[in-house]
């Protein structure tokens, strides 16, 4: 079971000006046990209005005596209402004035109880929806013979209540119940108040309805919002919105209060579906003031239920006319005769026109299609005034009433629409038909309002900024001279200027950039400006810095990797090219030449152990290679050492040999005395010459 909207919860006149805003959201439901009385089982909640909660229950007794409808409501005083001091009495006066007020229009009540502190009463369970369900499920109205089996039905049970001296005060649609036969059922009687101080019962004497004060503001008149004692009159102003409602699928003055709608003005429109003369009967119950509406529901009833005494009023007027142009034939002369038909004509063609305007904004589409029809028959009706030469003044008075409900219908749609650019749209096409002031200031302000939240929601990402432009663009594009305009600039130049100096602290140039040349058009002081160039010219150097070392870094990395890779490579299979290539471009040159060294002297040691001829030729390589970068050490070679000599002999196709170094003879030759390929030194052995090179040292 869905709930009632805001608008219609019945709520405590906490004042005598209550105002619409003053909903009840929020009312607590019944919080009911699951059996009351040990008797009746809550199985199902089937809605929650007015001052209680109705569930579906089950009498154990009816299921005990083997009954075939063990079923029954049960409704239970809400919880905010329980705990006021006169909602316990109310209940009991409810089941007690709803068992007085018998009739098919009216729910039955069996009885009233209490469990603990739950009061609850008994009453038939009804089938089918509430009348609010169904009027959300039609959104334009309930379908015609619907419609019109409820409204019977309604003001059959109300005029009951009123015969029998009871005011229902608080009818509203969630207080109908509609079977699927669409005969109604007026139901919660909660509030309700006997007219006549008289009343056999005394209730008066023991309690005043009017104390608990309970209302739903969008449907009560102004005298209950005002707290003046209700009078049947009162319910036929909450009847004529519910009629209203049935026909047409919303509120006659947008759900406001009737203190609202009398003092911004408001008035209804007519429903297509109603004639001149059922309308002019509604329309007197939606008076904000309790005199001008109908005495009685029996006047209502008549003037919308019976049928009219006349035909078409189109046909009708035609029939008229005919007719008093013959009769005033004799009377009158040809001029005269002229003049009468003119005027006429001109009165036909009128209540023609304003038929046709009424049929084409009964359904306000607000598309392409509905606002041409639209502007072609109000321009009609203008050429009416302009052609004609007598009803002139009537005509053009007629233009006027139009174009203000054509506004007025502009501008309640600009309400509903939360869409900024649909309703300036609004706007724009409505004041077509005159001035709009009211809904254009609160367009102001709503664009306003999207400025500042944004605003509050700063950020530097570019989306936040292209969404504050586009803010401010639709806002100074719809209203250029709004004596805001300065204020709301300022206001996002600061926000702006916040973000670019938060950007240049955290060294992003880029954001600042982007901000500030977002900001720019909307500084209003230089030295500011100057102040944030230069700021950010120093971040942008600190920041073209820092890349540029970062790039330096990342190119000496990569240098060393490549370099680390080429001199992994097996001593024998060094790439020396490759080596001094990689040290001449290296960009950190000592690490690298640091690298390089050690590298090679590890292979030169390790030849040097191996194989002494290999050795010097690497150490040759070397020197000539890496002079610029290195100073090698020559490394000492003993090729008569043991380590070299074993196992060197038995190689194929070589020989092992030594050869020492010896002292000069005295002839002055010196050089090796051995035979290359003996394995035996015959010279003298003498200690070796070393030269005195460090070992591979950078220069």
């Amino acid at each position: 079971m869905s709930h009632e909207p805001r608008e219609d919860v019945t709520v405590l006149r906490t004042d005598a000006s209550i105002s619409n805003s003053f909903s009840g959201e929020g009312s607590g439901e019944a919080d009911a046990p699951r059996v009351l009385k040990q008797r009746f089982v809550l199985e199902e909640k089937l809605g929650s209005g007015g001052m209680g909660t109705v569930f579906r229950a089950k009498d154990l007794r009816k299921v005990e005596a083997r009954d075939r409808q063990p079923y029954l409501a049960i409704k239970v005083l809400n919880n905010d209402f329980r705990e006021h001091p006169e909602a316990f009495i109310a209940l009991q006066r409810e089941a007690a004035k709803s068992q007085i007020l018998s009739h098919p229009n009216i729910v039955s009540i069996y009885d009233f109880d209490k469990d603990g502190d739950v009061p609850f009463m008994t009453m038939e369970l009804l089938e089918g929806q509430e009348l609010a369900e169904l009027l959300r499920a039609y959104p334009n109205g309930l379908p015609e013979p619907m419609a019109w089996a409820v409204i019977r039905g309604i003001c059959a049970g109300l005029a009951h209540a009123h015969e029998a001296g009871i005011v229902h005060a608080d009818f509203k649609p969630g207080n109908v119940y509609v079977a699927p036969s669409n005969a109604p059922k007026i139901l919660d009687f909660g509030i309700a108040r006997a007219v006549q101080l008289t009343d056999v019962q005394g209730d008066d004497t023991l309690f005043d309805p009017a104390r608990l004060a309970a209302l739903t503001p969008a449907y009560a008149s102004r005298e209950m919002l005002a707290g003046d004692n209700p009078e049947p009159r009162d319910d036929l102003y909450s009847l004529g919105i519910v009629i209203y409602l049935i026909l047409t699928g919303h509120h006659p003055y947008g759900r406001l209060s009737a203190d609202q709608a009398a003092t911004e003005g408001l008035k209804a429109d007519r429903p297509k579906s109603l004639t001149r003369r059922q309308w002019q009967v509604v329309n007197r119950c939606l008076a904000f003031n309790r005199q001008d509406r109908p005495e009685s529901i029996a006047e209502l009833e008549k003037y919308l239920l019976a049928p009219s005494p006349w035909g078409g009023r189109i046909v009708m007027g035609t029939a008229a006319a005919a007719l008093l142009a013959l009769s005033i034939n004799f009377f009158i002369g040809d001029a005269e005769l002229k003049e009468v038909k003119q005027e006429v004509r001109q009165t036909t063609l009128l209540d023609a026109q304003l038929e046709r305007l009424d049929a084409v904004m009964a359904t306000p589409d607000f598309d392409m299609a509905w606002e041409q029809s639209l502007s072609r028959e109000y321009e009609a009706l203008v050429a009416l005034g302009d052609s004609g030469t007598d009803g002139v003044d009537e005509t053009d008075e007629a233009a006027v009433a139009v174009a203000g409900r054509i506004r007025e219908s502009y501008a309640e749609r600009i309400r509903e629409t939360s869409d900024a650019d649909v309703a300036l749209g609004l706007l724009n096409r409505g004041s077509r038909y005159g001035p709009m002031a009211e809904s254009a200031q609160l367009l102001e302000g709503r664009l306003i309002a999207a400025v500042r939240l944004h605003l509050d929601q700063a950020s530097a990402a570019a989306d936040w900024v292209m969404e504050l432009d586009a803010r401010l663009l639709r806002f100074l594009g719809a209203f250029p001279e709004s004596a805001e305009r300065a204020a709301v600039e300022l206001e996002a130049a600061e926000t702006l200027e916040w973000l670019v100096r938060a950007a240049l602290e955290e060294g992003d140039a880029e954001t600042a950039e982007r901000l500030l040349s977002s900001l720019q058009p909307k500084l209003f002081d230089d030295v500011v400006r100057e102040d944030l160039l230069v700021a950010l010219e120093t971040v942008e150097r600190e920041a073209a810095r820092a890349a540029a070392l970062r790039q330096q870094a990342a190119l000496a990395e990569s240098q060393a990797r490549a370099l680390k890779a080429t001199l992994e490579e097996s001593c024998l299979r060094l790439d020396l090219d490759r080596i001094e290539t990689l040290l001449a471009e290296a960009v950190a040159r000592e690490q690298a030449g640091a690298a390089v060294s050690e590298r090679l002297g590890d292979c030169v040691g390790q030849l040097a152990e191996l194989d002494p001829d290999r050795a010097r030729v690497l150490e040759l390589n070397i020197a000539e290679r890496f002079a610029d970068f290195l100073a090698v050490e020559a490394t000492s070679v003993d090729p008569c050492s043991l380590s070299y000599l074993v196992g060197n002999g038995a190689q194929s196709g070589r020989q092992g040999y030594c050869v020492d170094d010896l002292d000069d003879d005295p002839a002055g030759r010196s050089g090796r005395h051995c035979r290359p390929d003996s394995s035996i030194c015959r010279g003298q052995r003498s200690s070796p010459q070393r030269r005195e090179n460090p070992r591979t040292a950078l220069q």
